[in-house]
Parts: C-alpha cells; structure tokens; sequence
C-alpha cells in the first residue's frame, strides 16, 4: 500500500517531465485521462503563472495574482513546468485521518527549467483549489424537525472531531411571521448573554454576528436576503459544540436599531411597565424534578435544523497524515469544494451532513422511558455481557499466574 503509492506517484512524476521535455513554453497544456486518474501538464514563461488557471479532470488550480513576487525559487528559472494530477479516489488511505476526505484528490507540483521541484508555501495570498465532493449517502435535502418555546433555549449538541471546520446550518422557522435567535458555544451552555456566536433568523433573512469577531461590537451585524444561505460557522478547534435556539413571535427589528421605550403597546416597554411573574415554588433537594418538552402548538413554534461540517485538508508528507493548517474554507457550491491554501501538495476535502444533532431534551425523555420502550432490557443485556467479560479475564489471569509459579519451580528444581 504505502510503498506502491509512493512509487505510483514517483513513476507518474517522470511521466510528467519526459513530456514536458518535448515542449516550448505557453504552448497548448496536454491533458490526458486513464481510469479514475487525469493528467495536466504544461510549461509557462514566468508573466503567464499569474492567476494561472490549471484543470484536470473535474479539479482545478488557480494561482495568486503576482505569482514572480510570491513563488520563491520561481525567479532563478527561465520558465516554470506544471503538472497536475486528479485522482477520483484517495490514494493516501493508511493513517486515520482519511475519513477527513470526501472528495477528488489532486496534486499540483511546479518545477524549473532543470525539473527540480519548487517549494511554495507560506504565500500571502492563498492558492485556489476546486475539487468535487462525493455523493453521500445522506439527502442534502433531509432536514430534521424540532420545535421551540418562548422562555426557553433548545438545546442541541454538534460533535466536531477535527480542527478548522468550519459548521454550515441551515435553520428556518416554519412560520413566516416567526424570527430565532440562534447562540452557540464551545463546550458549554450557550446563554444570552454568554456565547461565541449569534444570529437572528426570519424566514427570508438572516443577520449574523460573533463577539469576538474582527473587534466587531454586538451591535454590527451582517444580513443576507437570500433565505437558502447556511450560517458558516469556523470551528477552530475540535469538541462539543452547543446550539440553543429561541424564537420570539413579534416582529423584530433585525437591524438592532435602538427604540424609543413606552408604555404603549406595539413598541419596547419600559421595565418599570411590565409586570413580572411570582418565580415557581422551588422544589425540594431530595426531589428529582425532570423537564419534559411538550409541544403547545398555541405557543411553540415548528423550524427546521441540518448541520454540515466542511473542511479543507492536504497530505502532509512529513507527519503523514491529512491536516488542515494553512488552508480554509471558501465556499461549498452545487457539489464542489473550494479552498484556499498557502502552500502546494496534494489537496483533498470533505463535506459530511450530520442526519441528526443530539437533542437534550428528547435524550432525557428516552432515559425516562426506559421501561416503557424496552431499551432497558438492551441495557441490561450488555452490561451482563460486560460482567461475564471481566469475569473470565480475571480467571484467565489468576490461572497465567499459577502456571509462572509451576515454570519457576520446575526451572528451580532442574
């Protein structure tokens, strides 16, 4: 497997460069296609590497404006070769993290007039790569159905394993006249007042802003008209992340201009208008008391919640593995990923719909009825199977020791 693949690769290498030894600078590229692999390769003088577009198969590359002043080593040659491959499978497979990619794999190299490689990394301005994702066994149109209340956050969980995710959500409220505000935060509960990201949605526009985010106050936010654009949210680092949501069935002013406070009705009300509610008895310590989540369809509200995770990565030769640093994520358009990356290697990407974030809510409510639904007896069952395990494991270590006590006698003895 790994040896193959580096002789592959090594052996298509020299391909490349025999064919391109037959070549004049800026002639026609050559492209050719053997199975799930396409080839690309062409020489260039130096003026035409400026956002250069290279296509193979259904991959492509483009290069940074101002290639001469970014590319190190490109300057010490009279023209660059270019070869490109694309492959419709992964052929880098032996470590973990090729989960990570969901899409076509490609490869651009550069190389001098005497065919030795040039490094590109650390440029100010990211490479281009457009590959296709693959299709997934999950509908990009399934969607799942939770419903909120007014006084309370929603909870729901969103298992992020690597860094630089970044987390698409598609949310919209069943009811047109309906706005959610939408809070998220890494590990822990989101409140709000405590969060790392917010978003006000209706049902055809959605105004999104982060705390945190370019020094940007709470008050600036950025809207988008278009009702079918996902939230894209960076998860930097892998974990929990927790959505809450809340509708409010007013009209709301998605601006978050300040209003005038009165006591007339159809505006904000001053505090000293609104009338409080005794808070509810609270209840004993020794009593366990569980919220169940019924739906009032006089007050609940109906939305719908899908969650992709996209990420960007590239085969790294020196730790071997797929990684992400140095790449982003730029867009995820009709089945093909497009990322930016500060570097050249080989390149691939992955969009994975979740069908189902975790809802606290109904996992309680699944707890509790344990005894009703027969899931316990399940439960029952494994553990029982778990205790015969570390039943005999026991034995057979009492019998390992019994028998290295007779094999030191015995050696003893002789």
């Amino acid at each position: 497997g790994k040896l193959l693949v580096k002789i592959s690769m090594k052996t298509l290498e020299k391909v490349a460069d025999s064919v391109l030894a037959l070549t004049v600078p800026d002639e026609r590229t050559i492209s050719f296609t053997a199975g799930q692999l396409s080839m690309t390769v062409g020489r260039y003088s130096l003026h035409r590497l400026s956002g250069l577009k290279i296509k193979a198969g259904k991959g492509r590359f483009i290069l940074p404006s101002k290639s001469q002043l970014l590319f190190s080593g490109v300057n010490k040659t009279s023209f660059v070769n270019v070869q490109m491959l694309s492959f419709s499978f992964n052929p880098y497979t032996w470590d973990a993290t090729k989960e990570r990619v969901g899409s076509d794999v490609v490869t651009l190299l550069l190389k001098n007039n005497d065919s030795e490689l040039i490094k590109v990394s650390n440029l100010t301005e990211g490479i281009v790569i457009v590959t296709p994702l693959k299709l997934q066994k999950i509908s990009a149109s399934e969607k799942s159905w939770y419903f909120t209340k007014n006084d309370d956050l929603r909870f729901h969980e969103i298992n992020v394993k690597y860094e630089n995710t970044l987390l698409m959500l598609e949310i919209k409220p069943q009811d047109p006249t309906v706005h959610l505000f939408v809070y998220m935060r890494f590990s822990q509960r989101p409140t709000t007042q405590n969060y790392d990201f917010n978003a006000t949605i209706s049902y055809d526009k959605k105004c999104v802003w982060m705390i945190s985010a370019h020094n940007k106050s709470e008050e600036q936010t950025v809207c988008s008209l278009n009702p079918h654009a996902p939230i894209q949210v960076l998860a930097k680092r892998p974990g929990k992340y927790l959505l809450g949501l809340k509708n409010y069935n007013a009209t709301v002013n998605l601006s978050h201009k300040r209003e005038k406070r009165s006591c007339l009705g159809g505006k904000r009300r001053k505090r000293s208008c609104v009338g409080v509610k005794d808070p509810p008895p609270t209840p004993p310590q020794t009593e366990k008391v569980s919220v169940i989540p019924v739906y009032d369809s006089k007050t609940d509200q109906n939305f719908t919640l899908k969650v992709a995770l996209v990420s960007c990565v590239y085969w790294s030769e020196k730790f071997d593995k797929w990684i992400s640093s140095g790449c982003r994520v730029l867009a995820e358009l009709n089945g093909f990923l497009n990322c930016s990356c500060s570097h050249l290697t080989s390149f691939g990407g992955s969009l994975l719909v979740e069908p189902t974030p975790i809802d606290f809510d109904k996992v309680l409510v699944e707890f509790q009825q344990l005894s009703e639904t027969g899931n316990i007896a399940v439960i029952v069952a494994i553990a029982v199977v778990l205790i015969c395990y570390m039943t005999v494991l026991v034995v057979v270590r009492k019998f390992d020791k019994e028998d290295a006590k007779n094999v030191s006698v015995e050696l003893n003895f002789a």
